[in-house]
């Protein structure tokens, strides 16, 4: 015995009134729901639905859904983390290792300019104001797709998460530079090229984080859940 279509839309409903908000979750779920239903009707056809629902649903424990759902972020948290690492490693790699150095060149003149700490607090304002831009604009977009009633899946939100974190990524060079170096230009060559290296890789970990991957979303969710055609018009 199967479960209709009626059935099955209930048991969406079932998962997001128990807090289950993402589509690729919620669809998991049903389907190890589903499941364990037909399973149970195979040994007593008696069983009525709902009884069924009820007893796959105990089999979760005491905390429902939250240790799957937990379980299928930190795996997703996982997959994003390396997905990053691919992107920024493609600006190590000819020909964008070109532009990579220009970067490095630049932050290198400005922390040994005699105009250093003006031109540290101009670099890192420009990119913490572009990121912050990017970060809101995806927002939007991100709350468009949820009230026009569109799929949200879990990955969406982790892409956000990691803008959001990205923003405040170059303050940590800027704190560096600015607050515990009273003149850069009295540091070492070795020192500040450190430190201007330092400051590009952070640069392309919140340009990847918050341009890349948000542009490659469609084809990244595509990967992740195959099934997964996205809506193109947001």
């Amino acid at each position: 015995m199967k479960l209709n279509k009626i059935q099955i839309e209930i048991l969406y409903d079932f998962t997001r009134q128990h807090f289950v908000e993402h589509y690729d979750l919620q669809t998991e779920l049903v389907d190890h729901l589903a499941n364990g239903i037909e399973a149970q009707w195979r040994d007593n056809p008696q069983c009525s639905f709902d009884k069924a629902l009820q007893t796959e649903f105990n089999k979760f424990g005491v905390h429902g859904f939250a240790d799957i759902i937990q379980k299928k972020h930190d795996s997703l948290i996982k997959s994003y983390l390396k997905i990053v690492l691919k992107f920024i490693r493609e600006w190590f790699r000819l020909p964008k290792f070109f532009l990579t150095l220009s970067l490095i060149g630049l932050f290198y003149w400005s922390f040994t300019s005699d105009f250093s700490k003006i031109f540290i607090i101009i670099d890192f304002s420009l990119i913490c104001l572009f990121f912050a831009f990017g970060v809101f604009y995806n927002v939007y977009i991100l709350k468009r797709r949820k009230s026009r009633g569109k799929k949200i899946f879990v990955l969406h939100d982790i892409i956000l998460r990691g803008e959001l974190f990205a923003v405040i990524i170059p303050l940590f060079p800027l704190s560096i530079s600015f607050f515990e170096i009273d003149n850069p230009s009295s540091l070492s060559s070795f020192s500040v090229l450190l430190l201007a290296t330092f400051s590009t890789f952070i640069y392309l970990l919140g340009f990847v984080s918050i341009i890349i991957i948000p542009k490659k979303a469609e084809e990244l969710l595509k990967e992740t859940y195959p099934e997964y055609k996205f809506e193109k018009s947001m």
